[in-house]
C-alpha cells in the first residue's frame, strides 16, 4: 500500500510540474506553424522552462523518497520550491505575452 501511494505522489509532482511546460510547448508549436520565418533553435526562454521542469521532477523524486526513507518532507522546502517554479513559469509567460503584443502592434 505504502508503495502505491508514492507513486501515487510522483505521478502527481509531475503532472503538477510538467503541466505548465506542455502548455508553453503546444502554444509554441500552435505559434510557430503561422510564423513566416522558420525557427533556427530553442530561444533562452524554453532552455529556462525545460531546466525547470527537469529540476521540478528532480524535486519530487528526491522528496518521494524522502517521504519514504523518514516519513516526512521538509515541507517549508516544498512550498517554497513549487512558488519558486511557479513565479518562474509566471513571469515566463508574461515576457512572451508582452512579447507577441508588441509584435502584433508592428
Amino acid at each position: 500500500m505504502q508503495i502505491a501511494s508514492n507513486i501515487i505522489l510522483f505521478a502527481a509532482g509531475l503532472v503538477t510540474g510538467g503541466s505548465a511546460m506542455l502548455c508553453h510547448c503546444r502554444n509554441g508549436r500552435r505559434r510557430a506553424g503561422r510564423a513566416k520565418a522558420a525557427k533556427k533553435g530553442p530561444n533562452k526562454m524554453d532552455i529556462v522552462l525545460i531546466v525547470m521542469a527537469v529540476a521540478t521532477v528532480a524535486f519530487v523524486a528526491a522528496m518521494v523518497w524522502l517521504f519514504d526513507r523518514h516519513r516526512q518532507i521538509p515541507e517549508t522546502l516544498a512550498v517554497s520550491w513549487f512558488a519558486a517554479v511557479a513565479g518562474e513559469v509566471s513571469i515566463c509567460g508574461w515576457i512572451k505575452s508582452a512579447k507577441e503584443k508588441n509584435k502584433d502592434k508592428e
